[in-house]
């Protein structure tokens, strides 16, 4: 089984090309189709994003679409808990008027073997405030101030608490305090390569950080991870 892992597409439409050059079994995409720093018109956004939705409604079941800050922020209307910038009112339009479809189509985690995958990654301290009992369960609750922006400080203006739900929590802040027992693979902060943070934190939990579309991409394959630059693999580092 291939699974390929796309990070924030944020209107790239690199997804395409990778997609037929890997041919994989299934698909996980780690949430923010939209709101770009690229100049990409709303009507591009709208386009790439219901082309996504399209392949999923195409492949239910092998194509898993994972819901960042950015996509709950487009479909509340950039309110509230959701409010960040980036905020595009005619694509936000069209997600509001798309609403049970999007909903329907994503989801918060995922999990695969030994892999949990969310926009942002869970902590601990913000599990324990879910009323589920199961990670895998968090796809029953519906939005609200528990995937919104939760800060335990005033001094908190970026996700740098524990609090933060899985579309909104920082590496530094997961790393100290991660759920155990799984490998979290998540976007939302961009980094230059993607990278396992484990050892620079020294945290017993694998932390995977993929937010640098489109220069590099995940493939799990054999329950075995591995980074695709430019076409060629190599080992997190």
């Amino acid at each position: 089984m291939k699974t390929l892992v796309l990070g924030d597409i944020h209107a790239k439409t690199c997804w395409e090309d990778i997609i037929k050059k890997e041919m994989p079994d299934n698909v996980v995409f780690l949430g923010d189709y939209v709101s770009t720093h690229d100049h990409v018109t709303n009507e591009q956004q709208i386009e790439n994003f219901d082309k996504i939705l399209q392949l999923k409604e195409s492949n239910p079941e092998n194509v898993i679409l994972l819901r960042g800050n950015h996509d709950m922020q487009h479909l509340m209307g950039n309110e509230n808990e959701f409010e960040c910038s980036g905020y595009f009112p005619i694509v936000g339009n069209w997600f509001q008027k798309n609403y049970e479809r999007i909903l329907k189509n994503t989801q918060w985690v995922y999990i695969i073997d030994k892999y949990l995958f969310s926009h942002a990654g869970i902590s601990e301290t913000w599990f324990n405030d879910v009323p589920v009992k199961d990670y895998i369960d968090i796809n029953k609750l519906p939005p609200s101030e528990l995937f919104g922006f939760r800060p335990n400080s005033i001094w908190d203006i970026y996700g740098d608490t524990a609090t933060q739900g899985c579309t909104w929590i920082r590496p530094e802040a997961l790393a100290r305090n991660s759920i155990v027992g799984y490998t979290q693979i998540v976007g939302h902060t961009i980094v230059e390569k993607i990278v396992d943070i484990q050892q620079s934190v020294r945290q017993k939990q694998h932390i995977i950080l993929c937010d640098c579309l489109p220069r590099q991409y995940v493939i799990i394959k054999d329950n075995k991870l591995n980074i695709v630059t430019n076409g060629n693999d190599a080992k997190p580092e």
